[in-house]
């Protein structure tokens, strides 16, 4: 078994809704060995299950960390670095941002290192003779010598810096988490090693639940119905899962 905790998602068991306008919302799930607890809920959740949340082992371990995600927009996230990926349109997009990052380049016929110092096209006469295309060069500064080479004949670009490298992971990583949880936020509780039902209870604003009454005659006994809309806001759908409407 590895060091590194494994990512769990436990099931929803129980939603105890408040006429007021608050929830309570109960996990319950096995792990074994290391874990982490991942729950997804909107930015302004957040402060409230902090407040309210409970963790339950049933060995007795206790929680290692709680973390959860920055409560800033991915704008705000991306303009922290020094350049935008998602300005780039392809190779070509992702070059014009890299003026001045040492690099090694491999082309079909030679390996060489430089710093990038941008574009240049050229336009060059189809073979047929019918139309012009226009030809990316990347210019790279190689030993105090500028080489002109054809983008075509690139096949791999090697970035030299490594801060830049983890830069570029960092957005992917932040782009892809973002796309995956579709604006929400996860909150994560690492676990040590357990083994066992592990319950996470926490309390968060629910939109308020409606009632409906209505008294039936019958057989001369008279009969009183109750019934509740209750709205579901998450992305969780409420299966199998025990509902409990306090007024």
């Amino acid at each position: 078994m590895t060091d590194e905790a494994r990512t769990n998602t436990v099931p929803l068991k129980k939603v105890v809704l408040y006429k007021h306008g608050m929830g309570y919302f109960e996990r319950r799930g096995l792990v074994e060995g290391k874990a982490s607890i991942e729950i997804l809920c909107g930015a302004a959740e957040i402060d409230d299950m902090l407040k309210s949340l409970m963790v339950l082992t049933a060995d007795g371990a206790r929680v290692q960390a709680i973390t959860y995600d920055s409560a800033k927009t991915l704008e705000d996230r991306m303009a922290e670095f020094g350049f935008d990926v998602r300005d780039a349109k392809g190779l070509i997009g992702i070059i014009s941002q890299m003026k001045g990052l040492p690099v090694t380049i491999l082309s079909s016929s030679t390996s060489v290192k430089g710093r990038v110092v941008g574009l240049d096209y050229s336009d060059q006469i189809a073979a047929s003779g019918s139309h012009v295309i226009r030809e990316p060069f990347l210019i790279l500064l190689s030993d105090a010598t500028f080489r002109r080479l054809p983008l075509a004949s690139i096949t791999t670009i090697t970035v030299d810096d490594p801060s830049f490298s983890v830069e570029l992971n960092q957005q992917l990583e932040l782009l892809f988490q973002n796309a995956k949880k579709k604006d929400k936020k996860a909150l994560t509780v690492t676990l040590p090693e357990t083994k066992g039902e592990v319950v996470v209870a926490y309390s968060i604003p629910s939109p308020i639940w409606k009632t409906s009454y209505r008294l039936v005659l019958a057989n001369e006994r008279l009969l009183m119905q109750g019934m509740a809309i209750v709205d579901n806001v998450q992305d969780e759908d409420w299966q199998n899962v025990e509902m409990v409407l306090i007024s």
